[in-house]
């Protein structure tokens, strides 16, 4: 099924809303709207933030890890964990 112009700009500005609030990744945002929105559509969003510059796991890798290392000194295994939890994937987390 299709979808409007409207529609898409519409669904891209709660997704733009979430991400923007706080950094997130790809997981998290499929995870959160994949009830509310119809598959094609929220691949199509999360594709279009994606080559904005707004959703990047990677970014958000090095983000998290800095983060975590000056607050809460954590360890290797501590930090793998926590982005395991966030549903990204192992080849990124190892690199």
């Amino acid at each position: 099924m299709e979808y409007s112009i409207e529609e898409f700009d519409k669904a891209k500005t709660k997704v733009m809303n979430y991400i923007m609030y706080k950094k997130r990744t790809v997981y998290e945002v499929k995870n959160k709207f994949s009830k509310i929105l119809e598959e094609n559509l929220l691949h199509d969003i999360i594709e279009y933030v994606k080559e904005a510059g707004y959703l990047s796991d990677t970014e958000y890798i090095k983000r998290a890890i800095s983060e975590f290392q000056a607050l809460n000194n954590l360890c290797r295994k501590e930090i793998k964990y926590k982005l395991y939890s966030k549903g990204i994937e192992n080849n990124l987390i190892e690199d």
